[in-house]
């Protein structure tokens, strides 16, 4: 969990997110996304560490693995840095001896469900997505909610596509030297605000009496 109130991220501990439960990012009282999956020449990479990094960050470690490596080292690193309020920063080292020619993928979806409706565990639909006229990112709106993911930085723009059930950043092409690295920046937040939910109504104040002793009684507002 990372918290930059009013933002927060609720996440597994491989870091990935696959709509499950209540995880996701969060902001304003809104889940902003619950899918954000991470795949290499399609494949997850397998989590070997979680380490915080203070309250707000958390860095997920996590490696990909080669069929005909000499050792059981891994020789592929993948780092997720995790910020409430701000996004991830995605980083691929090359450990070994071997140049890599890399497909990496990130999966992103959500249902943009308040967090009342999250917490009581009632099921919400996902929200098809659309690239914006720009085509840097994935865009999701709702008439109560707004969300965005833009990629930052990193050796070359991603293939965005959208659909349906979410939306996709594809680097098709990533080539590693022995030594080197790769990074991007993915930023998650609200792209303005949604329709206001509609105020509840309040009660008129009763007063009651019980034996020779008044008492005041004031109802709660109804939400």
């Amino acid at each position: 969990m990372c918290v930059a109130a009013p933002a927060f991220v609720a996440s597994p501990w491989d870091g990935q997110l696959r709509g499950l439960r209540a995880e996701g990012f969060y902001g304003h009282d809104r889940r902003l996304l619950h899918t954000a999956r991470l795949l290499i020449h399609g494949r997850e990479p397998e989590p070997i560490g979680v380490q915080p990094l203070g309250p707000d960050r958390v860095r997920f470690t996590s490696v990909h693995r080669y069929q005909g490596d000499p050792s059981d080292d891994p020789t592929l690193i993948v780092e997720r840095v995790r910020t409430a309020g701000q996004g991830e920063f995605i980083q691929l080292r090359n450990v070994g001896t071997v140049t890599r020619r890399l497909r990496l993928e990130l999966a992103p979806a959500t249902d943009l469900a308040d967090i009342a409706d999250v917490t009581r565990g009632r099921p919400t639909p996902t929200v098809p997505c659309s690239v914006p006229g720009d085509g840097g990112g994935l865009r999701w709106r709702t008439q109560t909610g707004r969300a965005e993911v833009r990629t930052v930085g990193g050796a070359g723009a991603p293939e965005v596509t959208d659909g349906p059930e979410g939306g996709t950043f594809a680097w098709p092409r990533i080539m590693l030297r022995p030594g080197e690295d790769w990074h991007t920046r993915v930023g998650v937040a609200r792209a303005g605000p949604g329709r206001p939910r509609r105020g509840g109504r309040w009660s008129r104040p009763r007063r009651s009496t019980c034996g020779s002793t008044a008492s005041g009684t004031t109802t709660v507002p109804s939400p």
